[in-house]
């Protein structure tokens, strides 16, 4: 089971999860956490098969869910305003 974390108080902790960038994590199982929290708080995507991308802040610019299984599709999600695009 590997984790690959890659910059400054970057860690990812669970099988398969990556984090890369300044002060983010990946805590939980095949999570992918991109980009920079503040000076003060982290970017960290706890949410399992899941990727988050931010930038500057605690929470997540950008949030792509997971897909239920074979043929089915997935959320984007961005912080303001939040809408939902479906690709098929």
């Amino acid at each position: 089971m590997y984790s690959t974390s890659l910059g400054y108080k970057s860690s990812s902790v669970n099988p398969y999860s990556v984090a890369m960038g300044f002060r983010v994590q990946s805590t939980q199982d095949y999570s992918i956490a991109i980009g920079n929290g503040t000076s003060g708080q982290n970017l960290t995507n706890n949410i399992t098969n899941t990727i988050m991308l931010g930038c500057n802040s605690n929470i997540p610019t950008v949030f792509i869910s997971s897909a239920t299984g074979l043929n089915t599709s997935v959320m984007w999600e961005l912080a303001q305003p939040t809408f939902l695009m479906v690709i098929n």
